[in-house]
């Protein structure tokens, strides 16, 4: 019921910034949207396993996002790459590879008793139609980490690589190291090392 409260602010906020245009607010839309209908139904079918265990599961692997978030502000080197790191590795194993493997098999397979009650108690029509609120949504979640994780990987390889380039950039002209860089237009360009 907590974690229902928590993604109703952020749906309604981001709704309003839709409304208003911003329309890069729409895939964390759909993943609040989707986080609450699987939640809500898990509370209201009886499955509340599978609900609890996707609110540990965002939250466990939230932790390094607002590791390097904290780094970025504090413009922390070592700790944007630490954070970074422990981002990609804990995104690849729990929202990649643990929500699929562990959480939407379940939500397949070990609900069945549930199922069955279900049909037994409101019909089959109706309880196919709850079941499709449930996992439907459990899919979109994956996808949208999967998005998500391209996303990062892109971002955090991007800026490793920059690094680098600054960096051999720096050794060869003999600057420090964080030392003003000349303008694009006047660097050589960095040949690779072979």
């Amino acid at each position: 019921i907590v974690q229902l409260g928590i993604t109703v602010e952020p749906c309604v906020a981001m709704g309003f910034d839709m409304a208003s245009g911003r329309a890069m607010e729409r895939p964390m839309l759909a993943h609040h949207a989707a986080t609450r209908a699987v939640t809500a139904a898990a509370y209201r079918f009886g499955m509340v396993r599978v609900g609890a265990a996707v609110t540990a599961l965002h939250d466990l692997s939230d932790l390094p996002i607002d590791g390097l978030r904290i780094a970025q502000t504090l413009d922390a080197a070592s700790l944007l790459y630490a954070s970074a790191a422990a981002a990609l590795v804990s995104w690849a194993y729990l929202r990649i590879y643990f929500f699929p493997r562990f959480i939407i098999i379940s939500a397949f397979v070990d609900t069945g008793e549930m199922f069955a009650l279900h049909c037994s108690i409101m019909g089959e029509r109706y309880a196919n139609t709850i079941y499709g609120v449930f996992i439907g949504p459990l899919l979109v979640l994956w996808a949208l980490h999967c998005y998500w994780y391209s996303l990062l990987a892109r971002k955090v390889g991007g800026v490793v690589l920059s690094r680098r380039s600054s960096t051999l950039d720096d050794d060869r002209s003999g600057r420090a190291l964080g030392a003003e860089r000349a303008p694009a237009s006047r660097r050589r360009p960095v040949r690779s090392v072979s």
